[in-house]
């Protein structure tokens, strides 16, 4: 193994993060980071929502899970985003409205949020 792989293969899972949901949330880095690791899922998902729980959220981001839930917390009013819990046991459903994330996108480059 040469040592760029060494590094890649001990650096784990990649999380993007894109700048501009920093002011989509309110300037939270832990939401920020969460919903760009959402947004990120979404697309793996092909499209569709897709099933996560709290614990599982937190240990993809190396958070606690009060920091996950903290930051879950400051995503549920975002335009285009939906966050349900359904299931049993219940698990976080998570589903994006391209459409009118975009929207919230484009209103937070303008200077507001969600």
């Amino acid at each position: 193994m040469n040592d760029t792989t060494k590094l890649d293969s001990l650096s784990g899972t990649r999380v993007y993060y894109y700048p501009v949901y920093r002011r989509l949330v309110g300037g939270s880095w832990p939401a920020a980071i969460a919903l760009s690791h959402i947004v990120d899922w979404w697309y793996y998902s092909g499209g569709r929502g897709f099933f996560m729980t709290d614990s599982e959220l937190a240990d993809a981001l190396y958070m606690t899970l009060n920091e996950a839930r903290t930051a879950k917390a400051r995503l549920r009013h975002i335009q285009g985003l939906t966050i349900a819990r359904k299931g049993q046991p219940a698990r976080t459903f998570y589903d994006l409205d391209p459409a009118e994330f975009a929207k919230a996108i484009m209103r937070a480059m303008r200077g507001g949020t969600r």
